[in-house]
């Protein structure tokens, strides 16, 4: 299987162009388009965040993929300066978020998930 996670950077048709380019590759396909960018994912729980950074939990949008292409880069990158190690962060984040959270203020993600879910069902 073979899943492709990338960000939507304000191009609308971003997962079309991305289906024809991959149409002809053998085997089970999932491209997963991150609005407007993967980071709106990692921002998107105020638990984690204030769990995970010591951030209010209000830091935390309530539409992240509705933010511009790079604020929500931009916001995740301000929230961890402060840290020793942004990387560990960002991975403790994903490890951190809430999934009900993140379907709910995500719906891009949500759509991947449920196209995850469905592909592993057959």
């Amino acid at each position: 299987m073979l899943i492709l996670l990338v960000d939507a950077d304000g191009v609308p048709s971003r997962k079309r162009e991305l289906d024809a380019v991959v149409s002809d590759l053998p085997g089970t396909k999932l491209i997963a388009v991150a609005v407007n960018e993967f980071e709106s994912w990692l921002v998107s729980d105020g638990a984690a965040l204030a769990t995970v950074l010591g951030v209010e939990s209000s830091k935390a949008p309530h539409h992240p993929e509705s933010l511009a292409p790079s604020v929500a880069k931009a916001r995740l990158q301000e929230l961890t300066d402060t840290v020793q190690d942004a990387r560990r962060a960002r991975l403790s984040l994903a490890q951190n978020v809430d999934l009900a959270t993140l379907i709910a203020r995500c719906p891009a993600f949500a759509k991947c998930l449920d196209e995850l879910q469905t592909l592993l069902k057959r």
